[in-house]
């Protein structure tokens, strides 16, 4: 009767006690085995859950990198539009100071002189007839700082040239504006635009020849 009590206690032991731990040395302590996935489970839902871990921190990372784009462009663009603004006036102020200057040299120096002004290059050069000449028939191309050609920058164009009494409005083509040794200037209108606003370049008083400056898209007969 105890053998038989001693063996069914030994089965029970069997029964509750965990193979890895049954199978420690003795005075050892026992540790925990790994946690795995359970096998109804498995590594899918592990990975699922992986995914939509990294799935989440990647959408915060393109919100952030909007934001920052959104704040460049907020910078960047009115930079942009005022730098082609200055840019603008720049070339206008630029171009009247030609006026002025090529005004004074027909007077100084007694001779006709010619601004060129290329619409299809984009550009304007001075040319001027021989000394004591009245005659706008004949020009010759400048030499030394007169001869230097002026190149519109990429930003922005000359839109047309109304010269009423020489060639009238052109798109296109090359148009004169003549100086003459006693002051007198071709009545002038030149548009410089950028492609958001216009500035105008005048000469509405051949007898004084000067040159003014105004913003807008503004014709000769309006006034000016």
């Amino acid at each position: 009767m105890a053998r038989e009590m001693q063996e069914h206690i030994g089965r029970d032991a069997g029964r509750r006690c965990a193979p890895v731990a049954c199978s420690a040395a003795p005075g050892r302590p026992r540790t925990a085995p790994a946690l795995r996935p359970h096998p109804d489970v498995g590594w899918a839902a592990h990975a699922h859950l992986r995914l939509r871990g990294d799935a989440g921190f990647t959408l915060i990372e393109i919100g952030l990198v909007l934001l920052i784009i959104a704040i460049a462009v907020a910078l960047v663009v009115p930079r942009f539009r005022d730098q082609s603004h200055a840019e603008l006036i720049s070339q206008t102020r630029k171009l009247a100071a030609t006026f002025r200057f090529l005004q004074q040299e027909a007077i100084l120096n007694g001779r006709v002189y010619r601004l060129n002004i290329d619409l299809d290059q984009q550009r304007y050069f001075i040319t001027s007839a021989e000394e004591g000449s009245s005659d706008t028939g004949g020009f010759a191309q400048e030499t030394g700082i007169l001869a230097r050609n002026v190149a519109m920058p990429t930003s922005l164009q000359i839109a047309d040239v109304d010269v009423p009494l020489v060639s009238g409005k052109l798109y296109e083509g090359v148009a004169f504006t003549h100086f003459y040794p006693d002051g007198y200037v071709d009545a002038t209108v030149v548009h410089l635009d950028n492609g958001q606003e216009a500035y105008t370049l005048y000469v509405d008083q051949p007898i004084t020849g000067r040159a003014y400056v105004a913003s807008g898209y503004l014709d000769l007969g309006a006034g000016h």
